[in-house]
């Protein structure tokens, strides 16, 4: 995921990318910054993250994604 795929999101400017390891239950967070990815968040603190948006900032509980 940090390969090809990472490339094309990066390349449409998607704000976010992120990758989850099911078996390490590990997340990394990648932030569109200056025309690439940036490491936001490695295991964010507390398992929350919120996404910075122009209008909204929608916070997600990660624990979600391991039920």
């Amino acid at each position: 995921d940090r390969g090809e795929k990472m490339e094309l999101y990066q390349s449409q400017k998607v704000k976010y990318y992120l990758i989850v390891d099911l078996k390490f239950k590990k997340i990394e967070i990648y932030q569109f910054i200056n025309s690439q990815y940036q490491s936001v968040a490695i295991n964010p603190d507390k398992h929350t993250f919120i996404f910075e948006e122009a209008d909204c900032k929608p916070e997600a509980n990660l624990l979600n994604i391991w039920e």
